[in-house]
C-alpha cells in the first residue's frame, strides 16, 4: 500500500528536476501519443490527462488535438505549478488532486496517462472509474511499468538478503503488474462490447554506479513510498550494491531494465 502523502511530497519536491532525469518516461509519452486517437469519426473535444506531471504528455496532446479542452490532473502541487507555468496560455484546466479520490464533472472523449498508474492503490477500481467517464466511442490509453522493471535491483536484493542470512526486510521498491494481469483487469472492465489492445517493450539505462541509479530515481520523485517503509539496514544496502555492481555490469556500468506496458481501452456505443 502506497502512502499518498509521501507520493505527493516526493514528486512535488522533485518537479524542477523531473525533465532532466525522466528519459524513459519521455520515451513512453512519445510512444503513447501514437495510441491517443480514437481513429474513427469521433471528435476529440474533451481530454483528461491523469498524472500530468510537468506537462510533457499534456503538450503532446494539445499539439495533436489543438481544439480540445484539456483537464490535467496531478497529485503533486509542485508538478502542477511547473506545468501551468509552461502551458498556462493553452486551453488547459489544471487540477491538483488524487484521481483515486476525485469525482469527474462530465465525460471525456480521450483519457490519457503516462507512467502514473503504478502509483494507484486500487488500480482495478480506478480503471473502472476512468472507463465509465468516457463518452461513447471514447478511448482510455495509458502506459505504466510492468513486473520486470528494475529486475536487476530485485535480483540483487534477494541475493544480498540470502548472503546476509536475512529473511525479513522491506522490499527495495513497489511491485508492478505483469502484462497478463493488467490485461485481465482491463478485459473485465470493458466487457464484451469494448476492446483492449496492449503491448510491452523494454528500455534500458546504464549508470556508473548503483548510487547514481538511486539518485536518478530520487531526482524524479519515484522514491519508495510504501507505507511502513523502513529500509535502513546499512549492511544490506552495502551488500546489495556489491552484488548489483558485480552481477549486472556491462562495460563498467550497471544495467537498469524498464518494462513498459501500453494499453488502449475503447468504449463501444453500446457500453
Amino acid at each position: 500500500m502506497l502512502d499518498k502523502r509521501l507520493v505527493k511530497m516526493h514528486f512535488s519536491v522533485s518537479a524542477k528536476n523531473y525533465d532532466l532525469y525522466a528519459h524513459v518516461q519521455k520515451k513512453m509519452a512519445s510512444r503513447l501519443i501514437e495510441y491517443a486517437d480514437p481513429g474513427r469519426e469521433h471528435s476529440v473535444d474533451a481530454i483528461l490527462d491523469i498524472g500530468s506531471g510537468t506537462g510533457y504528455l499534456t503538450d503532446l496532446l494539445i499539439r495533436r488535438f489543438p481544439g480540445a479542452r484539456v483537464t490535467a490532473v496531478d497529485i503533486a502541487p509542485g508538478m502542477i505549478e511547473l506545468a501551468e507555468s509552461k502551458l498556462g496560455e493553452h486551453n488547459i484546466k489544471f487540477l491538483c488532486a488524487d484521481v483515486e479520490e476525485m469525482n469527474f464533472e462530465g465525460n471525456f472523449d480521450l483519457i490519457a496517462s503516462n507512467a502514473s498508474f503504478q502509483w494507484f492503490n486500487d488500480t482495478p477500481l480506478t480503471l473502472e472509474k476512468l472507463y465509465s467517464a468516457l463518452t461513447d466511442n471514447g478511448v482510455l490509453c495509458f502506459s505504466t511499468f510492468g513486473s520486470l522493471t528494475f529486475s536487476e535491483l530485485h535480483q540483487s536484493y534477494r541475493k544480498a538478503m540470502q548472503n546476509l542470512g536475512l529473511d525479513k526486510s522491506a522490499p527495495p521498491g513497489q511491485s508492478f503488474y505483469t502484462l497478463e494481469e493488467l490485461r485481465g483487469i482491463c478485459g473485465q472492465i470493458v466487457g464484451p462490447d469494448g476492446g483492449v489492445k496492449c503491448e510491452e517493450s523494454f528500455e534500458y539505462m546504464y549508470f556508473d554506479s548503483v548510487r547514481d541509479f538511486f539518485t536518478s530515481v530520487r531526482k524524479i520523485g519515484a522514491n519508495n513510498s510504501n507505507k511502513g517503509h523502513t529500509h535502513k539496514n546499512p549492511s544490506l544496502v552495502k551488500e546489495l550494491t556489491r552484488v548489483y555492481e558485480t552481477d549486472f555490469s556491462e562495460n563498467n556500468r550497471i544495467k537498469v531494465t524498464y518494462h513498459c506496458l501500453y494499453f488502449v481501452l475503447g468504449k463501444s456505443t453500446r457500453g
